[in-house]
């Protein structure tokens, strides 16, 4: 959903949480809350990119048949920062959940945070402290058909886009179909999936709308060698 411009309090917020920001010595973000003795509240940061950067009206696109992502303005490896505010919510998604193939049933742990209008987003919560240990914590954007999502797999540059999208559905569809589970997927085997589903492209891929696109990245992700090696990999060890 695409919400307005923030309200003069919001915006205050935000400048205010940017004034207490800052990073651990283990290189972690987190904010100080004064009053507070100094305490630490770990954070994820990123950016939130789509084709053109035009992630809201993405439902309304139409995309000529034949047009794929060698075009530099949809290509996967050159999504861009989105030009809107959009709704985050955090949630732990439990191994049951992933058992069943999606993360419908997620726990939500804060729902209550807007992107900027350059794309960039900061959530803060107590959950985030451990991120390899808190299996596993994952980022979605928007909601409906829209919906993109990503694991949390560090502290800063935690992008959200089409290729964390596709590493959520294909861990889920591993852990369907086999008897996997999602702590066998380690956040560097996670980092490792999606890097390799970014770098995807060769292969064309075309949709008449974001769903689509996803869609067809997925199955372009399933049928690449080197991403399910690294899936079977993690599995393994």
């Amino acid at each position: 959903m695409r919400l307005g411009r923030p309200s003069g309090g919001w915006a205050a917020a935000a400048c205010l949480a940017t004034l207490i920001a800052g990073c651990g010595n283990d290189g972690s973000s987190g904010a100080s809350i004064p009053g507070s003795q100094m305490q630490v509240v770990a954070s994820v940061q990123g950016t939130i990119l789509a084709p053109d950067g035009q992630f809201a009206a993405a439902e309304r696109w139409w995309w000529p048949k034949g047009l794929h992502f060698a075009q530099p303005a949809y290509a996967v490896t050159q999504f861009e920062p989105i030009q809107s505010i959009e709704h985050l919510a955090l949630y732990f998604v439990q191994a049951a959940d992933a058992a069943h193939g999606d993360t419908n049933t997620s726990r939500v742990t804060k729902n209550d945070v807007l992107s900027l209008p350059d794309g960039k987003y900061q959530v803060v919560n107590n959950a985030l402290t451990d991120i390899e240990g808190s299996c596993r914590l994952m980022l979605q954007v928007s909601s409906g058909s829209l919906a993109t999502r990503g694991f949390v797999l560090r502290h800063d540059n935690n992008d959200i886009d089409a290729a964390s999208e596709v590493t959520v559905r294909l861990i889920l569809k591993e852990i369907h179909d086999t008897s996997a589970q999602l702590c066998d997927f380690s956040v560097q085997e996670l980092q490792t999936i999606t890097d390799l589903v970014r770098s995807q492209d060769q292969p064309l891929a075309e949709g008449a709308t974001l769903p689509d696109l996803y869609e067809n990245l997925f199955d372009i992700a399933v049928g690449d060698s080197r991403v399910q090696k690294a899936l079977s990999d993690a599995i393994a060890q």
